[in-house]
């Protein structure tokens, strides 16, 4: 990663923002994260009228599974323009923002809600046998010389 701090550009009130690293031009055009290989590219791309079967992007709340804290809902922003995957642009509760593989992205709706309130209620199940484990592994009496 560049040490060295972002080359950005406001255009039409969009913000374009130089990724040295592979050397494209992002911004984000109607709920859209896009690139382009140079800035008059990028220009292009926002001066130019939306395509007519493009739909707006609507915001959408989805689960997240965060490792480290279990699944939590938050919003899907934008989608990202990406040769690899399909990417969104999320936004949690304290208003951090992350990018994520839309495969790691579920709808809220009522078939997950249900699925994630039986994974959490498992976790708390596992959670508890953690415990016990560890206290009974502490009962072990070890090898002394």
């Amino acid at each position: 990663m560049s040490e060295q701090p972002a080359v950005t550009y406001s255009y039409k009130n969009i913000l374009i923002t130089y990724d040295e690293d592979k050397d494209v031009w992002r911004f984000n055009l109607r709920g859209r994260e896009k690139s382009a290989k140079s800035i008059s590219n990028a220009k292009a791309a926002i001066d130019a009228p939306p395509p007519e079967n493009e739909k707006p992007f609507e915001r959408i709340q989805c689960w997240h599974n965060d490792y480290g804290s279990g699944y939590e809902i938050v919003t899907v922003t934008s989608l990202v323009e990406d040769a690899y995957s399909n990417l969104g642009w999320i936004t949690r509760k304290d208003k951090t923002r992350s990018r994520y593989r839309l495969t790691d992205l579920y709808p809220v709706n009522e078939h997950n809600d249900k699925v994630i309130a039986q994974l959490k209620t498992m976790m708390e199940e596992i959670n508890l046998l953690r415990q016990k484990y560890s206290k009974l592994q502490d009962k072990l009496t070890s090898l002394d010389f």
